[in-house]
């Protein structure tokens, strides 16, 4: 059985596959070589509104890329693909208080961004626990 697809409570996530991310060698595999990867952080980072700052820390569901006053960005590598979150901050110690601000316009700053990256890479969203699908551009 697989692990199913990647979901953070309370965030909007999107799955760049591997094979965007790794080419394959000249005999098929591919090279998980960490500067591929770090391009595609970096093309992350490009598509970003000037509010974020860059972040090189972890929390428990993964790297934290970028954020600002009200949202994490956030990458966990899974099972065949990298996925990358839009997380809005909590302001608690006890991890229960988004700021409403953040709760309300999460759709929106995720979608601006997640746009952004499908201009470069070919998006998958989670469908179902074991199913995902093509990402479909919002307005």
């Amino acid at each position: 059985m697989g692990a199913g697809n990647f979901i953070l409570d309370d965030a909007k996530t999107v799955y760049i596959l591997n094979e965007e991310i790794y080419p394959e060698d000249e005999d098929g595999q591919i090279s998980y070589d960490s500067f591929y990867l770090e391009d595609v952080v970096e093309n992350i980072l490009n598509v970003l509104p000037k509010s974020y700052y860059t972040s090189d820390g972890w929390c428990e569901d993964g790297k934290v890329i970028a954020e600002n006053g009200l949202y994490l960005i956030v990458t966990h590598g899974w099972e065949g693909y990298l996925a990358v979150s839009v997380v809005p901050k909590d302001e608690s110690e006890w991890g229960n208080n988004i700021h409403s601000l953040a709760a309300h316009h999460l759709p929106a700053r995720a979608t601006a961004i997640f746009n952004e990256l499908d201009e470069m890479y070919d998006l998958h969203i989670r469908c179902s626990a074991w199913t995902s699908g093509k990402y479909q551009r919002a307005a």
